[in-house]
């Protein structure tokens, strides 16, 4: 570490006795100090990154199919989430970049996946880069937000609906131009070329921070979440 600030790691215990040490070494001059450490179970990062969900409260995983090796999270709430602390990598500015997720069920008015900040900037709660995928009225929503406004950019799919069954959603920004696609057919389309960057924003998987919101928990079960700061063309997407 050769900075102040959050630092984020994760590690595998691989015996009953693993523990974690907090100490300054190599070469340090001065005083080191730690403070508010906390530790949850992980859902891995399967990317080259290797920077992983916590889980926050109690979060159900099961088999998305029987017989199935992959599973789904779902139960989300007011205390039970998926998050990943602030990660200088999903920094998009006005670069390309994309979210994808698998979503089940849900209803009206909830969050799938963001990107937003984790506290009160100096813009405010709502004035923040930001990247959404969102249900309501019956079909998917796709958000992008400026960094500095509290205006968003978005747009609903023109024809595919979300109920009791799988479907993969992804939003796409390349271009200047922000692309929606559900199960791999483009659902609309329209103009943003807004610096997303947040130099405080987390990732929540089944709910929007809880600083900005209470009451758009996930209800169905999602899996598969990915981003990224590069634009899948709509072939790679249909694959």
């Amino acid at each position: 570490i050769n900075s102040t600030g959050t630092h984020y790691w994760t590690f595998t215990a691989t015996t009953t006795s693993t523990r974690l040490d907090f100490s300054a070494t190599q070469n340090i001059s001065g005083t080191a100090s730690f403070d508010n450490i906390t530790i949850f179970d992980g859902v891995a990062d399967r990317s080259v990154n290797n920077k992983g969900l916590s889980v926050f409260g109690t979060v159900t995983k099961s088999a998305v199919a029987t017989g199935a090796e992959l599973v789904a999270y779902s139960g989300f709430a007011d205390n039970d989430y998926l998050k990943q602390p602030y990660n200088s990598s999903l920094d998009f500015g006005t670069g390309d970049y994309y979210m994808s997720i698998w979503a089940k069920g849900g209803g009206n008015n909830q969050c799938l996946m963001i990107r937003e900040h984790g506290v009160s900037s100096g813009n405010g709660l709502d004035a923040d880069g930001a990247i959404l995928i969102f249900q309501s009225s019956g079909k998917y929503n796709f958000y992008s937000r400026q960094n500095g406004t509290a205006n968003w950019t978005a747009f609903s799919a023109n024809n595919a609906t979300y109920g009791d069954y799988w479907s993969h959603v992804v939003l796409v920004r390349t271009g200047g131009t922000l692309y929606g696609y559900v199960n791999g057919k483009l659902e609309g389309s329209t103009s943003f070329a807004g610096d997303v960057s947040n130099d405080d924003a987390e990732i929540y998987i089944g709910r929007r921070n809880p600083n900005v919101n209470n009451t758009q928990e996930y209800s169905g079960s999602l899996a598969l979440a990915k981003i990224g700061g590069s634009a899948p063309t709509a072939e790679q997407v249909k694959k």
